[in-house]
């Protein structure tokens, strides 16, 4: 269930401060028909003789801590040269049909996503690797968990469907049957026909005879081109620059910083302000955007988030001022 806060916008009268209206601003924990995050065992069926389909669906926490472990740090850069083309067709083949569930409904294509690719590759490759079928991976972290440590560049929110396949025969099968199976779920097919997302990645892993998948939905808005800083020095300004691949008119594309002060003012204009917020207003080059943010509203963590329509995520990138 998205969650809502009230974020004041002040009023100056006369140096008197006066509240004149609310800035009621949305936030997302999850993209999912579901109100928190569930796992649902889809349908077994028998396929021929020894296959046997499992599928998961879920909605991610967002206040899940990471595993300090990092074995798996620089698997997702080894998974881009690592894929057989095998692999490949067959995650093809997922992707196309699940857009053709979405054409029976009359829902628009998701787009294929390059980073939730290799993103849902690594689960899989994890999974197999590893010998486990959960959402939350052998280092105990959870979909959101892993997009903010493998793809802090992408801005908007994720969910995942996983499936498992065993005693398989042909990609053609291969595919409809995984699709197929999380369509006879109710969970996998929410995610599948939710008209909340706009992108997909699909991820393949084999081990044995044994096969993985696993599916990224998110509704993407945008790519941090910029490199991400470790830490900024306290009253420093940095811009940053993003490219916009969101589904909607870029104009409504809402852009905020949370302050570690959470007294700290930010005025968007002569007489009106956020409290313990700030709204940023990008600057446009085609697709491409920049946001500038002076970091001198107190030292710690500030989090860059992205949203439409003065909404926003709770979720996003955070930046270590001192």
């Amino acid at each position: 269930m998205a969650k809502k806060i009230i974020l004041p916008v002040i009023t100056l009268s006369n140096f008197l401060i006066i509240t004149s209206c609310m800035a009621i601003i949305s936030l997302p924990t999850q993209k999912f028909s579901s109100t928190q995050e569930t796992k649902q065992t889809g349908q077994i069926s028998d396929i021929k003789n020894t296959s046997v389909i499992v599928q998961e669906s879920v909605s991610p926490k967002s206040d899940s801590s990471p595993n300090s472990d990092t074995t798996n740090t620089n698997l997702i850069t080894a998974l881009s040269t690592s894929s057989s083309a095998y692999n490949n067709k067959i995650e093809e083949l997922i992707f196309q049909k699940t857009n053709q569930e979405r054409a029976k409904q009359n829902l628009p294509a998701l787009k294929q996503e390059n980073g939730l690719i290799k993103l849902a590759q690594l689960h899989s490759k994890n999974m197999a690797t590893y010998s486990f079928f959960a959402h939350t991976d052998n280092l105990g972290l959870s979909p959101s968990d892993r997009k903010a440590k493998y793809y802090p560049e992408l801005f908007g929110s994720i969910g995942e469907n996983i499936s498992y396949l065993e005693g398989y025969s042909g990609d053609e099968y291969i595919a409809s049957e995984i699709v197929k199976g999380w369509m006879n779920s109710q969970g996998h097919k929410a995610n599948i026909l939710s008209t909340d997302y706009t992108h997909l990645g699909v991820g393949l892993a084999i081990s044995g005879d044994k096969i993985y998948v696993t599916q990224d939905f998110s509704d993407a808005q945008a790519i941090l081109l910029s490199k991400i800083p470790t830490t900024v020095n306290y009253g420093d300004s940095l811009s940053f620059k993003f490219q916009f691949i969101g589904d909607f008119d870029k104009n409504k594309l809402s852009i905020f910083a949370e302050f570690p002060d959470k007294t700290q003012k930010y005025f968007t204009s002569d007489n009106y302000f956020y409290i313990g917020f700030g709204k940023y207003e990008p600057v446009w080059n085609g697709d491409l955007f920049t946001v500038t943010i002076k970091f001198d509203k107190g030292k710690g963590i500030y989090t860059l988030r992205t949203g439409k329509d003065n909404s926003f995520y709770d979720n996003g990138l955070e930046i270590n001022v001192q």
